[in-house]
């Protein structure tokens, strides 16, 4: 029998079977490869280095990149290509150094600056005096961090972990960390002003112009249980924060935005809200002794939001200036008679109680 010239060509389902095995050996490669240069990405671009690694490698931070760890650390492996830099002395300790802050400048600190080390684990770290500035902190955790003295101007990074860290005297002027975690931190004379501002405000100027231009932006950011002394948080963005039950004396927030932030429990002394932006803000169960609102803002025209202050201790305060203090809820809140309100405004009548004794 004669075999004809297509009788030794391969069927229909045999070619599509084929056809199929090569298209899954191309994906397969494919993806493989994907696999490859995905965690090859640190390697590449010289971000990605473990340990004390991270602070002699060449700096190429135009190449920078923290896609890959921002994916490593949603699926739950972070741990295997993000710096570690957890309990390391970044900064170093002179030999004769007895921990207290009279010290901190003979420090030799370390210098991470305009560096990407966004999802790092920095938890007890050493890095007092030490230099983050224009640093990528995108998720980085400092959580019990000795950051004192250290200078993170124009640090930027979201979801960045400060929970309860040493930050006295730390510079975070101009950065930029919205929904950063400050809870239970200790922050002593910590500056959130950029420099531009506090060389132009000066101690007493106190300018309206100025003080619209914010450059640092904290909002939604948790400073619950913080404990806040003489801090520079003058013209910073606080929108949406958090402060319940933190404790706050010698804190200027002379026109900062404030509005929709929680102080509901804290204790607040001596601080300053000149010019703040509050609309929405509740310090609800708050105890409030010598603060000053002049000129404060208690509403705002694109909302309805009020300034709560029921059920808080009123020592001392000073409303005497504040244009709208109608917009401010007062129900439950109890007074002395050196609190100061606006002529004509009377605090019993919107709810509030005046105590004969100082509490």
């Amino acid at each position: 029998m004669e075999v004809g010239p297509h009788d030794n060509q391969p069927s229909e389902r045999t070619r599509a079977v084929l056809s199929k095995k090569r298209a899954a050996r191309i994906f397969a490669t494919a993806a493989l490869a994907a696999v490859l240069l995905f965690f090859a990405n640190g390697v590449i671009y010289g971000t990605w280095h473990s340990d004390r690694e991270l602070l002699t490698t060449p700096l190429r931070a135009a190449l920078n990149s923290s896609f890959v760890p921002w994916v490593c650390a949603h699926l739950r492996i972070g741990h295997f290509v993000r710096p570690n830099l957890a309990h390391l002395d970044v900064s170093t300790k002179p030999t004769a150094w007895n921990g207290k802050d009279e010290g901190l400048d003979s420090i030799k600190g370390g210098n991470l600056s305009s560096r990407d080390i966004s999802f790092a684990d920095c938890n007890g770290t050493f890095a007092a005096n030490a230099r983050f500035v224009d640093t990528n902190l995108s998720g980085a955790q400092f959580s019990y961090s000795d950051l004192r003295k250290s200078d993170l101007t124009r640090a930027f990074g979201r979801e960045t972990g400060f929970a309860h860290a040493q930050l006295a005297r730390v510079s975070f002027g101009a950065s930029k960390m919205p929904e950063a975690q400050f809870y239970g931190a200790h922050l002593n004379e910590t500056i959130f002003t950029s420099d531009f501002l506090r060389a132009r405000l000066g101690e007493h100027n106190k300018s309206r112009s100025l003080l619209g231009f914010s450059s640092s932006d904290f909002s939604r950011g948790d400073f619950s249980y913080a404990e806040m002394t003489k801090c520079d948080c003058r013209s910073t963005i606080f929108a949406r924060a958090r402060f319940l039950v933190a404790r706050l004396r010698d804190v200027d927030f002379t026109g900062s935005d404030l509005r929709m932030v929680y102080f509901t429990g804290a204790s607040i002394s001596n601080c300053d809200f000149e010019l703040a932006k509050l609309s929405g803000s509740s310090f609800d169960g708050a105890t409030l002794n010598c603060v000053k609102f002049n000129n404060a803002n208690f509403s705002d025209r694109d909302s309805k939001l009020r300034t709560v202050f029921s059920n808080a201790n009123l020592h001392n305060v000073d409303f005497s200036s504040v244009p709208d203090i109608r917009s401010g809820v007062f129900s439950g809140a109890h007074f002395d008679k050196s609190t100061r309100w606006p002529e004509g405004f009377d605090p019993t009548h919107a709810g509030g109680t005046l105590e004969q004794r100082d509490f």
